[in-house]
């Protein structure tokens, strides 16, 4: 179903109407889900999972600023968190980014989870961006996370990166850091051996 169509099967023009005319979609393919998995059909109940997710999704608008809607008021409790390398850590604080984003994490869970008003069993790590990565990198070393939203997914910071085609050599030893490996191929296969990331995912999926 197109965003057009959606646009077009609302019945109005304020925050209820489009949460309602995108959720509305959601549903639809969330019933498609559960029929193609009473089926066995896993790849096809997976598929519709997916498009659910993303039209569920969008149809809470608004997420950021005031007023919050009321919707998500009654769904969740959001803690956003500001690491080492982004916003006010970084700008005020002059904090860089770290990759063991675990280190990062496990406060935050412990803060979260002291709360009377969380289920400690219930909680979610969302990332967006890098963010993707660093949420599973966390998850690799946070057990008490239920689940992760990864957005994008992505297993590696390297294996996808045309490392020789990068100009700059500074920009390249930046990147990869000088961790003892002799040149830059080396380096970027280190990296790749070493994730704990995919071991993780390994490890947990098997």
């Amino acid at each position: 179903m197109t965003a057009l169509a959606i646009a077009n099967a609302m019945k109005g023009e304020d925050d209820g109407a489009f949460h309602d005319a995108w959720y509305a979609t959601a549903t639809r393919y969330i019933t498609r889900a559960k029929e193609a998995e009473r089926r066995g059909k896993k790849d096809t109940a997976r598929y519709h999972y997916l498009r659910a997710t993303v039209y569920a999704g969008v149809s809470h608008r608004p997420l950021y600023g005031k007023p919050v809607g009321p919707r998500l008021v009654k769904a969740f409790n959001t803690h956003l968190v500001d690491g080492p390398g982004q916003g006010a850590p970084l700008i005020d604080d002059g904090l860089t980014l770290i990759p063991d984003w675990e280190r990062v994490t496990r406060p935050v869970v412990d803060a979260v989870a002291a709360r009377p008003d969380v289920d400690p069993d219930r909680i979610v790590l969302q990332g967006w961006s890098l963010g993707g990565y660093l949420a599973l990198r966390a998850a690799s070393g946070e057990p008490r996370l239920a689940a992760v939203v990864a957005d994008p997914p992505v297993w590696s910071m390297l294996s996808n990166l045309p490392l020789a085609r990068l100009k700059a050599p500074t920009t390249l030893q930046t990147f990869t850091a000088a961790d003892g490996a002799g040149d830059h191929q080396e380096q970027q296969n280190r990296a790749l051996a070493e994730t704990v990331i995919l071991d993780w995912i390994d490890d947990t999926l098997s």
